[in-house]
């Protein structure tokens, strides 16, 4: 949505259902600067990391990625930020292996989520103590 909202289109376009889950799956999305060269730069990072195809690449949560755009508008405003898009064409190509993957950090160096920890240990704390309570109904 954040790509539609800045661009004005769909990052892929095709009449042809099928195609366009091909294309979903295994091309690289359009740079949105490539629409609308009044994008910042670190807001087209954003916006092709959470297009990222590898799961791994993608914020972890809807939270981090609340926390990165808020972080995003509370700093300066840039003048090169303009609401016109730009019609561009663009290849609908397949991305060669070679190509580089944009990779933001997901947090600052040594930093650790706690909350994440936390519900970790808990839900390993429910589960472990599941366990003996399946099998005193079991062994019953």
């Amino acid at each position: 949505m954040l790509f539609e909202m800045l661009t004005a289109r769909l990052p892929f376009d095709t009449d042809d259902p099928a195609r366009l889950a091909e294309m979903h799956l295994t091309t690289t999305p359009p740079s949105p600067r490539s629409f609308n060269p009044g994008i910042p730069t670190a807001l087209e990072q954003i916006i092709l990391k959470v297009l990222s195809k590898e799961p791994s690449a993608r914020y972890r949560t809807a939270d981090q990625l609340g926390h990165v755009l808020a972080t995003f508008s509370a700093s300066p405003p840039t003048p090169e930020l303009q609401a016109t898009p730009v019609a561009h064409e663009v290849s609908l190509e397949p991305a060669s292996p070679e190509s580089e993957t944009m990779r933001m950090p997901l947090s600052p160096a040594g930093a650790i989520d706690w909350t994440a920890v936390a519900l970790g240990l808990l839900a390993f704390v429910a589960v472990g103590g599941l366990i003996p309570l399946w099998l005193f109904i079991a062994l019953r």
